[in-house]
């Protein structure tokens, strides 16, 4: 298995969100200026984010956004149903406090060097919504897991257009957790 070293994906990530949030203020100073809600405007920009929506680039994005402390990004990497029940699993009210310990959970305090990833292949070759993913981190540990995932379909587009699904994490991150802490004390 290829593994790729998270400091080439995270610098191309961490360009993209700076990109859609220069965006995003663009549009906020521009309907402020002009009194306008936002939801009036037709704007034709491509969300600099939306190559990261297959399952390969979703799991280097979710690392990525975790090593950048991104919060918000970090979760639009997961299903939101199953990260919502794990987030309110936790007592701490403090929720973003809650998200960052599941980001430095899994990056180990942000010592993950190297991604692992690949594909399970179903009948006929496709490949299946689960994938192996190996995290390697800086003190050699490395952790092997299955990660399963969901396409989402976009909104405006035919329900069988697999092109513009959207790939988000199903797997609770509980879980993912869970198998970086049980390798951590093998």
């Amino acid at each position: 298995m290829e593994k790729v070293d998270v400091n080439d994906t995270f610098q191309d990530i961490e360009q993209d969100i700076d990109r859609l949030k220069n965006i995003e203020e663009s549009i906020y100073e521009f309907t402020d200026k002009h009194q306008i809600e936002d939801n009036y405007l037709n704007i034709q920009q491509e969300n600099p984010l939306s190559k990261y929506h297959t399952k390969r680039n979703t799991v280097q994005y979710m690392v990525a956004t975790a090593m950048l402390d991104e919060v918000d990004f970090f979760i639009e990497s997961f299903l939101v149903e199953q990260f919502s029940k794990d987030l309110f699993s936790f007592d701490n009210t403090d929720k973003e406090e809650v998200v960052k310990n599941m980001m430095n959970a899994i990056t180990r305090n942000k010592t993950l060097s190297a991604i692992g990833y690949k594909a399970h292949k179903g009948e006929f070759g496709t490949e299946t919504n689960t994938v192996d993913v190996v995290f390697q981190y800086e003190d050699g540990l490395e952790v092997e897991m299955e990660i399963s995932f969901q396409a989402i379909k976009g909104g405006h587009h035919r329900e069988e257009d697999a092109t513009h699904a959207i790939h988000v994490i199903e797997t609770s991150v509980l879980d993912v957790m869970e198998s970086i802490e049980k390798h951590e004390n093998e």
